[in-house]
């Protein structure tokens, strides 16, 4: 009885584990799939630097060797030459505008015109929410040595990024921030997936994204008081950062560019652009706010805009595209606008006047001359390129429209 016993589960054993082997070996050419796929995207991500959730691939077109649309990062620093780095999202990234068109290029050069050589450097990434930018000042910046610390904030910075885009539209779940109600499996499993399995992050991509177009209601992210929690938290955590670094630090603020003229053009033709552009202006008053009440200096960079005296900010240079109604990414003309408007705050400070101070004392007049004789001097090779837009990485932001 035992060795008939014996005989009758060798049979069954031997195929429960031929079939335990078939699952292993395809599990293993699903994960081996995603992880080509995100392999051949334009994405890092980046496990070593907590809170960034990925990065662009070094040396791409318009990337330099660690993944910013910059010079090479590795130059010396020169005697008596002042350091300015530049964190925020894909508007100072440089989106919509040929490769050195990004508004933190154009600053440096409008800054050598004058006779004031100043490194600055963009450390700014496609789809960042203030967490990322906090951890790339944390984890890259600070190896810069800089003098001063931009933060470009853009109005949905309070909207955790949680999903990107690879090649082929296929979402993979990056964010830090996973709810339970929103998880596939029981956190305590889901989180060391998230962080070992491409073929388990496009699983909860997927999932997530199809919840979210579902159901843009019960994305709890949509909360304004959460919004507000979770920005302040990581806003904090940069604030001591620059604190215990001390270096100087302000607070560009950016909003879409179609606010620069609220009551005509892009905001003024339906109903719907005209709600978008009161709740962005809202977002943008409220930052301001927030930045008196923690004694931080601020600019508007909406102003920037609106004292170039130009229609809008569409498209090409020399002409309207059609196709590129983007009301966020401004064209090369916009990033002109904003670096003019930066050079007079950072020409006070390389002066000697406190940052503070020097946005403080920022008046109409002199941004509005700073500005016009900015966009006046435009490179030509901005102008004839204006049709040609960088479009970024691959990768597109996934957090909600903000």
């Amino acid at each position: 009885m035992a060795r008939g016993a014996r005989r009758w589960w060798f049979p069954v054993a031997a195929l429960l584990a031929a079939l335990l082997l078939s699952v292993v070996a395809a599990a293993a050419v699903v994960e081996l799939r995603y992880r080509r796929a995100e392999a051949d995207s334009t994405l890092d991500l980046l496990p070593d630097e907590p809170g960034r959730k990925y990065g662009i691939q070094p040396g791409g077109r318009f990337t330099n060797d660690q993944g910013f649309n910059d010079l090479p990062f590795d130059r010396p620093r020169r005697p008596g030459v002042r350091r300015v780095v530049v964190v925020g999202d894909s508007v100072t990234f440089g989106g919509n505008v040929p490769k050195g068109a990004a508004w933190p290029s154009q600053l440096a050069s409008l800054l050598a015109d004058d006779g004031r050589p100043t490194e600055v450097f963009n450390l700014a990434v496609f789809g960042y929410d203030v967490e990322q930018v906090a951890a790339t000042l944390r984890y890259r910046g600070w190896d810069l040595d800089p003098d001063l610390v931009v933060y470009a904030w853009y109005t949905n910075d309070a909207l955790p990024t949680e999903l990107v885009n690879l090649s082929g539209e296929r979402p993979i779940y990056v964010g830090t921030t996973l709810l339970p109600e929103d998880a596939v499996l029981p956190l305590w499993l889901a989180r060391p997936l998230l962080r070992r399995s491409a073929a388990y992050r496009a699983l909860q991509g997927a999932v997530l994204a199809r919840k979210r177009e579902a159901n843009r209601g019960a994305n709890p992210w949509t909360d304004p008081d959460r919004q507000a929690a979770w920005f302040r938290g990581h806003f904090d955590e940069m604030l001591a950062d620059v604190r215990a670094h001390d270096v100087d630090f302000m607070v560009l603020g950016l909003g879409p560019h179609v606010i620069a003229r609220p009551d005509a053009g892009w905001c003024a033709e339906d109903r719907q652009n005209a709600r978008f552009c009161r709740v962005q202006r809202d977002r943008v008053d409220e930052m301001a706010a927030l930045a008196r009440d923690l004694d931080l200096p601020w600019v508007d960079g909406v102003r920037f805009y609106a004292a170039a005296g130009v229609e809008d900010f569409f498209g090409g240079i020399n002409g309207k595209d059609p196709a590129n109604r983007d009301p966020h990414h401004p064209n090369a003309v916009g990033h002109r606008a904003l670096a003019g408007g930066m050079l007079p705050v950072v020409e006070a400070w390389l002066d000697g006047t406190p940052i503070a101070r020097a946005c403080a004392e920022l008046d109409e007049a002199t941004l509005t001359a700073a500005v016009r004789a900015a966009v006046a001097s435009l490179p030509a090779e901005f102008a004839a390129s204006g049709r040609r837009r960088s479009g970024g990485p691959t990768a597109a932001n996934q957090r909600p429209a903000p």
